[in-house]
């Protein structure tokens, strides 16, 4: 017995049955996604599968920049450093150095004072 895709291409029903199993994945996906994304435990592994799924997608499937753009907008849950530093790296750049500006100490009375740094002639 075989099944018509579209109504004109023939398969196998165990092909339907991939066919259900992939389009009930993705949308669990779709819904899972999100919430993943909000927790840090769970950030890297769902930015991991949601690379990895739009890229899926991307790849069968004519959907313009739709996967690029969802791939791109991931970047919005990571650190700003670690794209900063990621970006610093495509380019060939080295990290810029870390300022050594004087820190801050609370004061008895509750205010920040700035701490002498040292000098080099002191």
């Amino acid at each position: 017995m075989r099944a018509h895709l579209f109504g004109a291409v023939p398969f196998h029903p165990l092909e339907k049955q991939l066919l259900d199993l992939v389009a009930y994945t993705s949308v669990a996906l779709e819904y899972t996604l999100p919430l993943a994304l909000l927790w840090r435990r769970t950030r890297t592994v769902a930015l991991a599968v949601g690379v990895g799924f739009h890229a899926l997608v991307f790849w069968p499937l004519s959907v313009g920049t739709f996967s690029t753009t969802m791939i791109t907008l991931y970047l919005l849950f990571v650190d700003p450093q670690t794209v900063h530093r990621w970006v610093e790296e495509m380019v060939g750049r080295p990290p810029p150095p870390t300022s050594a500006a004087p820190k801050e100490a609370a004061s008895p009375s509750g205010r920040t004072a700035r701490t002498p740094s040292r000098t080099a002639g002191t």
